[in-house]
């Protein structure tokens, strides 16, 4: 199952975004701690796009792809803004520290954290550019 959703670059369409996706995830998706966890990922990668691809202007089209399977979603947000890597968010230099033990938050700069997020709730992130877009796919395995 595979369904395609566009959004504007404007945070208040975040909080009709998240109950499309639960909507949508339902159908597969049983355990409330796996939405609570693609709901902050989405929420964080979004946000993430809105303050710096797009530097907080709206007007701009967001691409949320999401695909369900029986033990997994996959999502791929892909948008045309700004890939600035020499500010401090870069989401290619991100580390994701699977091990938190003995692991201090402060260690990462605040623009940083809600990808370290991320990393830590889903199962697989990956980003790339293609063509000018920006492409992050967000896994989630679940059963």
């Amino acid at each position: 199952n595979k369904i395609k959703i566009i959004i504007e670059s404007n945070l208040f369409n975040l909080p009709l975004l998240r109950k499309t996706i639960r909507g949508v995830c339902s159908t597969v998706v049983k355990d409330e701690k796996i939405f609570e966890d693609i709901e902050l990922s989405l929420n964080e990668a979004l946000t993430n796009v809105i303050y710096y691809a797009y530097q907080n202007e709206p007007d701009h089209e967001i691409q949320i792809t999401v695909n369900l399977n029986d033990n997994e979603v996959v999502f791929q947000i892909i948008d045309e803004g700004v890939l600035n890597t020499k500010s401090s968010f870069d989401p290619l230099k991100v580390n994701a520290k699977k091990n938190l033990d003995n692991f201090n938050i402060e260690e990462i700069a605040e623009s940083g954290r809600g990808l370290f997020l991320i990393h830590q709730l889903m199962d697989e992130v990956h980003f790339s550019t293609v063509n000018n877009k920006n492409c992050l796919v967000l896994k989630k395995r679940f059963k």
